[in-house]
């Protein structure tokens, strides 16, 4: 995801001068956090309500979750809660490094609930003519089996950490790696990265044992990880992860007739 190269002084001078509009201030990371604190809670709460089983202590989760989770470990990190502890952070960093102002448009936040409903729209209409419109979690059991509590905290957390794992953390990394060593173009470099974050996110969800793959699944997920992909890059973090959320909400809960 490109940013504008300006100084650090002339961003700031641009914000308190409100020279910049809604769709700037929702792809910013602070209005980000705050967007999708609520849905971190929710996904931490719900954990331990209802994917947890009582007598082991073992918690069901996203994969992403768990991917993370493994990543943070390997450095020294581990403990409750690190994958959204690292998200916070990561946001957190990006604010202070734009030096952006600390500041919440409520209106802001209100547009990207707005928005994240809406472009689920879209998608819904891809899985209904691709033929293959599963709920985009990667988790062990199966939701179906779940209360509804626990399909709501495997759709929020599958918008949250996959996002996370295949937008936020990948396709800055990869437009880093094509842009600036292989010295592609900026529009060159977006794609390649949405291109190939869009491929692992497929192949995330769709290989089985074996190294199986179901075709259909894989073409919806291409899909829907070149559609994520894009909207990362254009519209910001927030509002994927609202998209990719809401549309595991609809699919978990209200298409499999919730209950």
């Amino acid at each position: 995801m490109s940013t504008p190269r300006r100084s650090g002084r002339d961003r700031q001078a641009g914000l308190d001068a409100e020279r910049v509009g809604y769709a700037e201030y929702s792809k910013r990371p602070l209005h980000c956090l705050i967007f999708l604190a609520p849905l971190l809670v929710l996904y931490e709460a719900g954990s331990l309500l209802y994917l947890t089983d009582a007598s082991t202590g073992l918690a069901e989760t996203i994969a992403a979750y768990s991917i993370i989770g493994r990543a943070s470990e390997a450095f020294g990190v581990a403990g409750f809660a690190v994958p959204a502890a690292l998200l916070v952070v990561v946001l957190l960093i990006w604010h202070v490094l734009e030096r952006d102002p600390w500041r919440i448009r409520p209106g802001t936040l209100a547009g990207m609930t707005i928005e994240s409903i809406a472009f689920t729209m879209p998608l819904l209409v891809a899985a209904a003519l691709i033929g293959a419109g599963p709920a985009m979690e990667a988790a062990a059991t199966d939701p179906s089996v779940l209360p509804w509590q626990g399909r709501l905290t495997l759709a929020v957390g599958a918008g949250l950490y996959e996002e996370m794992l295949f937008r936020l953390l990948l396709i800055p990394v990869v437009v880093l790696v094509l842009r600036d060593l292989l010295r592609l173009k900026e529009s060159s470099a977006n794609l390649g990265a949405i291109g190939l974050s869009a491929l692992l996110f497929a192949l995330y969800h769709d290989l089985g044992p074996g190294l199986s793959v179901d075709f259909g699944r894989l073409v919806f997920f291409l899909v829907a990880g070149l559609f994520f992909g894009g909207l990362f890059v254009w519209r910001g973090f927030g509002i994927v992860v609202g998209v990719h959320a809401a549309y595991d909400i609809i699919v978990l809960l209200v298409l499999d007739g919730g209950g």
